[in-house]
């Protein structure tokens, strides 16, 4: 079976190397550690979890484990926001496959859908891997069962949902390249391509309508990888080829388009402990521009960021490290930091062992503005934990401006997570002149005066806690009466 995962020429452009890095502490809350199972029974509950959690239309969260459960093959799990787990789905290592690692994806009507890397075929030694399709109520479907050659090998990545109730995932390549195919709902199957490398990242949808990966190879298990460009049929154009120098190697976590348009991502290289660097923070253009924002040292800002990034609603990405955190690479356990659109890193906490180790997903923000993440390791019992962080305040939505003698009287709506809002000013659209002229504690209203009669103001608003401060909310305009 597959549990190790693999660790793994166009001319870039480079920002000065970000090697230094701040430190501010961040309460992490360990909000459920998994106990595992040395023999496997129906009590036994997931262990190991390495994939990214998503939140449900109900408030809670929805992972799965790479092993454990009742036969040992990795569970699906709900688990509130306070850490109470529920395993929704057990797998057997039969014909509803085993392992996995991939998480689950929201695919409408409350249903979920994943893979698993290994079972569903039992002609192959372990199997090949399904795609599944599991309810809120933990009622699952095997929607395919992978047979190898064309269609691919041991699916590792979360599906991503497309359009007319399509899902799109890749598989991991053996003798042969990784692929990306397209399923639906109904478990009609596809290979759209086939790579010579290993397309290990997984796929996002972005606004044009395409997706975007990495291939942590380029030709089998050799070679940097590469940033690519995928139609929904299955033409693919490569963006980016890595040179294994300053622009980093073998990238093995899925891309997130930032509010600017561009891409953000991670590599980490496959050889060990800093032989070709400790890894790096990347920023690539939708025409394949790369700048490489910042460059791990392998020291207390962490080593081998093998998660990807998550932008939260302070413009911020944030993101993981599976090592380092400590004074050399091997002692650390990893960490979680953030990183500022210009390579300016903060590392907010850093793993101990205790309170989880070797983080190799994407975070979550959650729609309480705070950070969720797994550790496959470490913890109360040494399988791995569900960590939460502090985020940044949500971005204040549903800004009214209305005139009331003379004054404008501002309204917006609670954003959670804010401790305080800040209230900007203008006289022009789209905030180009906007200044701060409040500062409101807890209320979710405030009263501006001294505005000068027949001019129209343009008005947004901030919010803050103790992690930092949010984008500004969509703008609120109101002519002053003579």
């Amino acid at each position: 079976m597959i549990q190790s995962r693999i660790r793994p020429r166009k001319v870039a452009l480079f920002v000065p190397l970000m090697i230094c890095s701040a430190s501010a502490v961040s309460a992490e809350i360990t909000l459920h550690a998994f106990e595992g199972c040395a023999h496997p029974s129906i009590a036994c509950e997931g262990g190991g979890p390495q994939s990214t959690l998503i939140e449900g239309a109900d408030g809670d969260l929805y992972g799965t484990t790479g092993e454990g459960g009742a036969s040992g093959a990795g569970t699906v799990f709900r688990m509130s926001t306070r850490g109470q787990v529920t395993t929704l789905y057990s797998f057997r290592n039969g014909s509803d496959g085993a392992y996995p690692y991939g998480g689950v994806t929201a695919g409408g009507y409350g249903d979920f859908y994943g893979t698993t890397s290994n079972g569903g075929n039992a002609s192959a030694p372990g199997g090949y891997g399904t795609v599944f399709k599991i309810t809120s109520a933990g009622v699952l479907t095997t929607l395919h069962v992978f047979g190898g050659g064309v269609e691919g090998f041991h699916p590792l990545t979360a599906l991503v949902r497309g359009d007319f109730g399509n899902f799109y995932g890749t598989t991991y390549p053996t003798s042969a390249g990784g692929t990306v195919f397209r399923i639906n709902r109904r478990g009609v199957f596809k290979t759209l391509y086939t790579f010579t490398g290993s397309p290990y990242g997984g796929l996002i949808k972005a606004n044009d309508g395409n997706f975007y990966g990495t291939t942590n190879t380029d030709s089998g298990f050799s070679g940097y990888g590469s940033v690519f460009r995928i139609t929904p049929a299955g033409e693919l154009t490569t963006l980016y080829t890595f040179t294994g120098g300053a622009d980093g190697g073998n990238p093995g976590a899925a891309l997130v388009q930032g509010s600017d348009g561009n891409f953000y991502g991670t590599t980490a290289p496959t050889s060990s402990f800093g032989t070709i660097g400790f890894g790096t923070i990347f920023r690539v253009t939708p025409s394949g521009e790369l700048t490489t924002l910042y460059t791990f040292s392998g020291g207390s800002d962490g080593a081998y960021p093998y998660a990807g990034l998550v932008q939260a609603s302070d413009g911020n990405f944030y993101g993981a490290t599976q090592y380092g955190g400590a004074a050399f690479v091997e002692a650390g356990f990893g960490t979680v930091f953030k990183l500022t659109p210009n390579g300016s890193l903060i590392t907010l906490h850093t793993f101990n062992g205790n309170d989880g180790a070797n983080p190799h997903n994407t975070l979550l923000q959650g729609n309480d503005s705070r950070l969720y993440g797994t550790a496959p390791a470490g913890g109360a019992f040494g399988a791995g934990i569900v960590f939460r962080l502090d985020g940044p305040p949500a971005v204040p939505k549903h800004l009214t401006a209305r005139v009331n003698n003379g004054q404008v009287a501002l309204t917006w709506a609670s954003a959670p997570g804010a401790q305080s809002y800040n209230v900007y000013q203008g006289a022009s659209a789209n905030g180009e002149d906007a200044v701060p002229v409040q500062t409101v504690v807890t209320r979710r209203r405030t009263t501006i005066s001294g505005l000068t009669g027949g001019m129209t103001y343009y008005f947004k608003v901030s919010a803050t806690n103790q992690t930092g401060t949010s984008l500004l909310s969509e703008e609120a305009s109101v002519t002053v009466g003579q």
